[in-house]
């Protein structure tokens, strides 16, 4: 009986050793493996930060160009927020142009003694067609309405029109024209 215990237990001990065999090299395969994946884990981890890398440097060159296409922007706008501003004077400026429809005449605001009327504002009226009417100019009428906004004038509104100052006054009443006297009759 001794002898079937200790070939049992040889047997039982050689079965031991080789599932240790197994089992060691099991572990060395993976072991083996995961250095494999460790090492191509580490490799795709340094090209995705290589990428990122590139990308940031392509974002802030792309922030830098939008930066100065900006800064390019502005200083177009303000160029040609000055050129309006310019024209804006021009026109604001009176000059001594005859106002279309005016038949050559001119009345600038100085040119004079001047008195103002007021004038209602009929349909079809534009400040230039009154200002012809009266001989003067769309700027002596702005000038003599503060506030008034030559886009915005009204059927209806009253505003002062500045005229020469013979113009202003009531004219004399002419005397009635002589009537043919009527044949005397018989």
């Amino acid at each position: 009986m001794n002898s079937n215990f200790s070939t049992s237990n040889n047997i039982f001990v050689s079965v031991m050793g080789v599932i240790a065999i197994i089992l060691s090299a099991i572990a060395l395969y993976v072991g083996l493996a995961a250095r494999s994946l460790q090492a191509d884990l580490k490799t795709t981890v340094s090209s995705l930060t290589q990428r990122a890398d590139a990308a940031d440097q392509r974002i802030e060159e792309t922030a830098g160009q939008m930066r100065e296409m900006r800064d390019s922007n502005q200083r177009q706008m303000i160029a040609i927020a000055n050129e309006f501003r310019a024209i804006a004077a021009r026109l604001a400026t009176p000059t001594n142009q005859p106002a279309r429809g005016s038949g050559g005449a001119v009345r600038p605001a100085d040119a004079g003694p001047m008195n103002t009327i007021a004038y209602k504002v009929k349909a079809g009226d534009l400040l230039g067609r009154i200002a012809s009417k009266f001989k003067t100019t769309t700027a002596a009428i702005l000038k003599a309405n503060p506030g008034l906004d030559a886009r915005k004038v009204k059927v209806g509104q009253t505003i002062r029109v500045p005229v020469p100052a013979a113009s202003a006054r009531p004219a004399a009443p002419r005397p009635a024209a002589p009537q043919p006297a009527e044949p005397a009759g018989d």
